[in-house]
């Protein structure tokens, strides 16, 4: 068998997988010869699955990380917007307002309060940057 490019793993695991899967008690190892194919493939499967389980954690688990950090940014926008005094406050909404109004993109039956607070949450977001990376 190693003469036909077998390694000896792979001859151990086709050892294991026959004793395992074997459907009547084993007399004579010869059967190893006919069925290492057999063996090879199932292993090649079990090493596909356990490859496509290892990428869906990664997946998930990056999944999961993306969502606390938007969580964290959100959190830490109300944290600000909660630390503005009502003039601060004022004036962040009319900054917001303005920059929607200049954009040019939103008819003004569009501009509601959801908007101008999705705007002041982006202009948050910016100062924050700003603070960060000075």
């Amino acid at each position: 068998m190693l003469e036909d490019g077998f390694s000896p793993d792979n001859i151990q695991f086709a050892i294991k997988w026959i004793l395992a899967n074997a459907k009547a008690e084993l007399y004579d190892f010869s059967i190893i010869k006919h069925t290492i194919g057999q063996a090879m493939a199932a292993k090649k499967k079990t090493e596909a699955e356990e490859a496509k389980r290892i990428e869906a954690e990664r997946i998930a688990a990056q999944e999961q990380a993306e969502e606390e950090s938007r969580e964290r940014k959100v959190a830490e926008i109300e944290a600000h917007k909660k630390s503005l005094g009502a003039e601060e406050r004022a004036k962040l909404r009319e900054r917001a307002e303005a920059e929607i109004r200049n954009s040019g993109q939103f008819k003004e039956e569009f501009i509601t309060d959801y908007l101008i607070e999705v705007k002041e949450n982006e202009l948050i977001r910016e100062q924050i940057g700003k603070k960060i990376y000075e």
